[in-house]
């Protein structure tokens, strides 16, 4: 049980939607709302400064400027520290499954086999009020041993096995507020909703069934927004009862900037953070955003953004070498991607070749597919000799601000191109019905990978790219493209399922985003509160 005191809580004006369901009363009981209220008093002012900052930084890298290392940090990075012990149970967390936390989607990750299931609120649930709900209900009933469901068709109950995958939860990013539930006339924000809730609900039922509560953090900009979280952690330990230490955090490397601030964010969160993950697919938006003025950083097709060294490679040696010193687990994961032209029957999974090459360097293997999964538990079974720490830190070398610019080698073809297209029309219908991931020939995409596409499709308009063929990216091929890539998805799911879907809509937000005048740092800032 909680042990927040609601009697002393400072008061807070709450608005919620008017009608509320059994199970959503129960998770928006009085005392979480009024956690809720303390937690957005406390911390909305520095939030809205930092996301200042973000802007600001956003239009300074519409021109000359990238970003780089700092000098007023470089004490911490030449310092001699590590992080706190992580918890036993990542001992053998060789592989990590992310996925919705959709009722069956939870079960079916925690049922895996992986060792770590990521239940994934930022990218891969739908961010309508009733999904963010249900997965909160979902996520308590999992501790309240009450997570079970259905199948409509068969009949067939799925409940979780004995033994189940360590659960972490993604909370939606800083920059991202919940528009349903507003204090005193302002928004909460979306990171403090999921993680209030999730916390006040869960904390004490996980620790008491041995079980550490996990927070995986997504799209830290910098070292400022980490030590944000914890400073929220810090506060979250007090106003619950919980012993210091007990919540604990794997935050993530998805901008560009914050792979310039790996140490620093790692320090700032150094009693909580068991480790850092890559966002392969994250960071290639924020890539493309932060340099979107330069057009010799145009990247290649998606099948190619793994392969051919470039900031992402960059960027995980960087972190594999910084973890070793710090004694915190590096997770890395491939950028998700959709071959039209080399498969037509399906896609063609990029497996795990971001981290090939330093498999040997990472204590961990990020997947989204369980075909993915496969392949990573059959190599982690059969795993080749394990690098020490000094090992990994004198074999790479020293990597440069320049080298996590890099832009990777590849091709850009019409397949590519046909790849984004399709990719980012099938998540923007998918959006519309209020899911937060979309399937395509069995392969699971969720806004991450369509955030790329869309971001992809523009970068490539907004400097005329050439592709192999010789031909020029521009309005007129994109429009033609968009057009077959509709008829080719009727062609798939039928005139009758077509005509129930959203097309006619999504082709005009998908055309407004690709053919906008510039680039917004996240598909889910133009995207998030019209799921509903």
């Amino acid at each position: 049980m909680a042990v927040f005191d609601a009697e002393t809580a400072e008061p807070a004006e709450i608005e919620l939607p008017a009608t509320l369901g059994t199970r959503q009363l129960e998770i928006l009981s009085d005392d979480v709302l009024r956690f809720l209220g303390v937690l957005h008093r406390r911390f909305e002012d520095q939030r809205q400064r930092l996301m200042k900052l973000r802007q600001s930084r956003h239009e300074r890298f519409a021109g000359i400027s990238v970003p780089k290392f700092q000098s007023t940090t470089e004490h911490i990075r030449d310092g001699d520290w590590e992080i706190a012990p992580w918890p036993s149970d990542l001992d053998d967390a060789a592989v990590i499954l992310s996925g919705s936390a959709d009722r069956r989607a939870l079960i079916q990750g925690l049922n895996s086999g992986a060792p770590i299931y990521i239940a994934d609120l930022a990218d891969t649930t739908a961010h309508s009020w009733s999904a963010v709900i249900d997965a909160q209900i979902n996520l308590l009933d999992r501790w309240d041993d009450r997570l079970e469901s259905t199948d409509e068709r068969s009949g067939k109950a799925c409940r979780l096995n004995e033994t189940t995958a360590v659960l972490m939860v993604r909370p939606r990013a800083w920059d991202l507020e919940e528009p349903k539930l507003r204090i005193a006339g302002t928004p909460i924000s979306a990171s403090l909703f999921d993680f209030g809730l999730y916390a006040f609900h869960t904390a004490h039922k996980a620790v008491a069934a041995g079980a550490t509560p996990y927070f995986a953090l997504a799209g830290l900009a910098n070292s400022q927004e980490a030590r944000l979280w914890d400073d929220v952690l810090r506060f979250a330990h007090e106003q619950l009862g919980l012993q210091p230490g007990t919540l604990r955090v794997l935050p993530g490397l998805e901008t560009l900037t914050s792979v310039h601030e790996m140490d620093e964010i790692l320090y700032e969160m150094r009693d909580h953070a068991v480790g850092l993950y890559l966002g392969a697919t994250n960071l290639a938006v924020s890539y493309i955003a932060t340099l979107r003025a330069d057009s010799s950083r145009v990247l290649p097709d998606t099948i190619d953004l793994n392969c051919n060294g470039g900031f992402l490679n960059s960027s995980l040696r960087l972190m594999s070498q910084i973890c070793a010193r710090r004694r915190a687990k590096a997770f890395g994961g491939a950028v998700a991607a959709l071959d039209i032209g080399a498969n037509p029957n399906g896609a063609r999974s990029p497996g795990i070749a971001v981290q090939q090459n330093h498999a040997a360097d990472l204590d961990g293997i990020i997947v989204t597919n369980t075909d993915s999964l496969v392949a990573a538990l059959d190599e982690v079974r059969t795993p080749s000799p394990a690098a020490s720490s000094e090992d990994i830190m004198s074999a790479d070398g020293i990597i440069s601000a320049a080298e996590l610019l890099g832009a990777p080698k590849g091709d850009l073809t019409e397949d590519g191109l046909r790849s984004s297209i399709r990719l980012g029309l099938s998540y923007l219908e998918a959006w519309r019905r209020g899911r937060g991931y979309t399937t395509i020939d069995g392969r699971v995409f969720n806004a991450a990978d369509a955030d790329l596409a869309r971001a992809q499709v523009w970068q490539q308009l907004r400097h005329a790219a050439r592709l192999s063929d010789g031909r020029v990216v521009d309005p007129g091929l994109v429009s033609v493209l968009i057009e077959d890539e509709l008829f080719a998805i009727k062609n798939k799911v039928g005139p009758e399922t077509y005509s129930r879907g959203c097309y006619p809509a999504v082709q005009k937000i998908f055309r407004s985003l690709v053919f906008s005048s510039d680039l917004e740092p996240s598909i889910m800032c133009i995207l998030d509160g019209n799921s509903e």
